[in-house]
């Protein structure tokens, strides 16, 4: 993510987050509310008439991803992919825009949740504790983002679809997490992510288990269409 000043409330809320994460176990009942089942997030899938051939063959970067992992290569061998440009000035600056409304965003799993611009105070309902705490610590896991510049998805496949391929490439042990914004994009962006991100995972062998993704809508507030993509490597015992 781009680099926020300090007196950003988007940054404060990231330390205050860091923090706070730091004294609650990394384990799953430690996520749950008590008395509550564990909510369990699964893919969505349209049918199984999904055309997998006619889809990949008009993304290439995605078609190399599959023809790789269909040859057995693992994660590493991903490096074979084009590098994603760094983000530009103008690129952070429509970023921090996102990271402002995940801001947003994440006060609403505590509605009573406040910040005191002074003294940097912070209260949170008892009852939103829990979302709170686990939504966080997925914002924390995001380790790159990017920028994709289209109107529909064909136009933005090869780039993000290189950046996933990078997030897929990162073999460091643990969970990581990719943060794209689409700012020119026309459609909704859950559905995008649908058809463009958790069904194609899917087929190649990315299970819940590995991966989420959550698009932001307009309709939710969001500046923009994007999406965040959390991936869970092979060498992490833990679940997303």
């Amino acid at each position: 993510p781009p680099s926020l000043s300090l007196r950003s409330p988007t940054t404060r809320v990231m330390i205050f987050l860091a923090a706070l994460l730091s004294l609650v176990p990394r384990t799953p009942e430690a996520l749950v509310r008590p008395g509550a089942a564990p909510r369990v997030r699964r893919l969505v899938c349209r049918g199984a008439a999904w055309p997998a051939e006619e889809w990949f063959a008009s993304r290439p970067v995605a078609s190399q991803i599959r023809d790789c992992c269909a040859e057995g290569c693992i994660v590493g061998d991903l490096a074979f992919l084009e590098p994603v440009p760094d983000n530009s000035e103008a690129d952070k600056a429509t970023l921090s825009q996102l990271l402002d409304f995940l801001h947003s965003d994440l006060l609403t799993y505590s509605p009573n949740a406040e910040i005191d611009d002074d003294e940097f105070a912070t209260t949170i309902d008892d009852e939103a504790f829990f979302d709170f705490i686990a939504e966080g610590r997925k914002m924390l896991q995001i380790s790159s983002s990017a920028v994709c510049y289209g109107t529909d998805a064909d136009a933005l496949a090869d780039r993000v679809w290189a950046s996933v391929g990078g997030l897929l490439a990162d073999d460091r042990p643990g969970q990581t997490g990719l943060l794209v914004a689409l700012p020119t994009f026309v459609g909704d962006a859950e559905r995008y992510v649908d058809d463009e991100i958790r069904r194609p995972l899917a087929h190649l062998g990315f299970g819940a288990d590995r991966v989420e993704a959550r698009g932001y809508r307009r309709a939710q507030g969001a500046p923009f269409p994007g999406f965040r993509l959390l991936y869970n490597s092979p060498a992490s015992n833990n679940a997303l």
